[in-house]
């Protein structure tokens, strides 16, 4: 099997197109619009996938940009559902998330470390009493 060059900038071809996909909660893509534009500009392929609109600013700045930059694929992504697998993948990366922010270079008094620990305990009582 040939050895495959690792997926860095510098193993993309000058001028080649990317594949681009952003997969975001909700699409306040304000501050992404000029990072956007440019890999669209540059000629790479986007793809917005998003779960809600959360906002009609959001709604009217991705109606900007896709006016400004017709080539960018905009969609809706699937609902997640809830079922137990879904509430056992959610406390795992909380969890994941929390022991992150137990690692030495976090001061031991910070919001995300706070914040951490309440998301992974106030809804881990049994992620898996919900299994289905």
């Amino acid at each position: 099997m040939p050895e495959r060059a690792a997926a860095t900038i510098g193993a993309v071809p000058e001028g080649a197109s990317l594949k681009i996909l952003f997969v975001m909660e909700h699409p306040g893509v304000g501050s992404l619009m000029p990072a956007l534009r440019l890999l669209h500009q540059r000629g790479h392929q986007l793809a917005l996938g998003y779960e809600a609109m959360k906002s009609v600013e959001s709604h009217r700045e991705l109606q900007d940009l896709a006016d400004d930059c017709p080539g960018i694929e905009f969609m809706q992504l699937p609902v997640m559902g809830s079922s137990g697998w879904v509430a056992l993948a959610a406390w795992l990366r909380r969890s994941i998330d929390y022991l992150r922010y137990l690692e030495p270079r976090y001061p031991a008094e910070t919001r995300l470390r706070t914040r951490a620990h309440i998301d992974s305990s106030a809804r881990s009582a049994t992620p898996t009493s919900r299994m289905q």
